[in-house]
């Protein structure tokens, strides 16, 4: 139990009832009365405060250059309260989003290499200079990321050396 965002907020695992609605109601009144009182899996990230979010992240990225939290990040994280596994679960889930998104990237400049080497390969004033095996694995390339043209080039050249 503990406050966020001037919340009181309470975090329960109930593993005997497992269906159902739950509610918080006030008896001090003669009738009960409800409050706005919500629950979830998980907290919204709304919730979670700018500030708060960004210690959180700050001490998350340590991470990148040792194996696991000092007790102290520990701490200071369990002092930011119980909205914190949320918190990173979001980090990590914008962290994989920008991972796909440089893979991506990756893989266009990649594709912009190998289409300007096709370019550049069928760039010849005579059409008999034009090395059709080369530009059509060069083609190839452009499927298949890690496709190695100069190995398929040898082996072609070695078949021809061998006829």
């Amino acid at each position: 139990m503990c406050f966020v965002n001037d919340q009181l907020v309470i975090e329960l695992v109930d593993k005997e009832f497992t269906e159902g609605r739950i509610g918080l109601c006030k008896f001090r009144a003669p009738t009960a009365e409800f409050r706005n009182f919500r629950h979830a899996k998980r907290f919204p990230s709304s919730t979670i405060l700018p500030k708060t979010r960004a210690r959180i992240q700050k001490i998350a990225r340590s991470l990148a250059k040792k194996d696991q939290l000092s007790q102290e990040e520990f701490k200071q994280l369990s002092e930011l309260g119980p909205a914190v596994p949320q918190a990173l679960l979001d980090y990590a889930t914008d962290i994989q989003k920008q991972a796909m998104r440089v893979k991506l990237l990756s893989k266009e400049v990649k594709n912009r290499f190998a289409i300007a080497e096709l370019a550049q390969s069928l760039a010849h004033e005579e059409e008999e200079s034009v090395d059709l095996l080369r530009s059509a694995l060069l083609i190839a390339r452009l499927d298949n990321q890690d496709f190695e043209l100069e190995n398929y080039l040898k082996k072609a050249s070695l078949r021809q050396h061998y006829k």
